[in-house]
């Protein structure tokens, strides 16, 4: 699960809106929902100078509500008591799926796996989808409409989380929802899905996605003791390094992941953000498969 947005719609007449949601996707069925955060009021503290004094003014402001408390709440009602209990949540590090929703989870017996920071790939199927939604979203003529209409948007989520659900998935090679309920979204016609068969073409496709992405990296293992550059984020100034470091690998993970020593701080990162470090200048850098 993930977030998406916020987006905000503008209407013609100056009004405008921004929404925020809360997106759910079963990996093997790919079965999609999604849930809009709601809105409230937060007092916002501002001062302004009134001559020799600064004066004190408490103002109303409306905000998206994504606190871990109402994520929570949102699962739970959109996926924990609907569905059967999963086993496992993939979701990302923020701290929305921190706190209330760890214990929502723990009392249900799901385990958590956070991905590592700034690795949307751990994620890339929900992530997918987002991208369906963004294009649905920018022809769908909510932006610049006579108004900016809340339910308009209420009613282009249901619409865009059906046609998810059912449009022909070429993974599943069918329609998420049959594969769900055993029948056809939009004819009553029954579906027996094979998963041996859909399990060994998912893992025929991940084999050759992968085979096609290491086709220019080489074969490189990262050691305990070994020094790492990490990759600078956001927009670089022209004279400005790519990278920042060197680290200290302190532990090696077999998910392609490594373990880190940043002065007093340790972090887990990909090993898509890191190249090796060379003591003797040499500027080789490899890309670690």
């Amino acid at each position: 699960m993930d977030l998406i947005g916020p987006y905000t719609l503008k209407g013609q007449d100056g009004s405008a809106l921004d929404f925020m949601c809360l997106t759910m996707i079963d990996p093997a069925t790919s079965w999609f929902e999604m849930a809009e955060l709601p809105c409230v009021e937060k007092p916002v503290v501002s001062y302004i100078e009134n001559g020799h004094k600064r004066q004190k003014i408490l103002t109303e402001s409306v905000i998206i509500d994504k606190t871990s408390k109402q994520i929570a709440r949102l699962v739970n009602k959109s996926w924990f008591s609907r569905y059967p209990r999963c086993q496992k949540i993939i979701c990302d590090n923020g701290s929305e799926f921190k706190l209330y929703f760890k214990s929502l989870c723990d009392s249900y017996g799901i385990k958590r796996k956070p991905t590592t920071i700034k690795n949307p790939q751990a994620n890339a199927i929900l992530e997918r989808v987002h991208q369906v939604i963004g294009q649905m979203l920018h022809t769908s003529g909510l932006d610049m409409a006579p108004t900016a209409d809340p339910e308009a948007v209420s009613d282009f989520l249901d619409n865009a989380s059906w046609a998810i659900c059912s449009t022909y998935h070429t993974v599943l090679k069918l329609i998420p929802g049959a594969a769900t309920f055993g029948w056809d979204m939009l004819f009553d016609i029954p579906y027996v899905e094979d998963w041996t068969k859909i399990g060994e073409y998912r893992q025929a496709q991940t084999a050759h996605n992968t085979a096609h992405k290491n086709v220019r990296r080489l074969d490189y293992d990262y050691t305990i003791g070994e020094k790492v550059l990490l990759w600078k984020d956001g927009q670089l100034c022209t004279e400005e390094t790519l990278y920042k470091g060197p680290w200290n690998i302190t532990t090696v993970h077999t998910n392609g992941t490594i373990s880190i020593q940043q002065g007093s701080k340790s972090e887990r990162l990909n090993i898509r953000r890191v190249t090796p470090y060379y003591h003797d200048g040499d500027t080789n850098v490899l890309e670690a498969s």
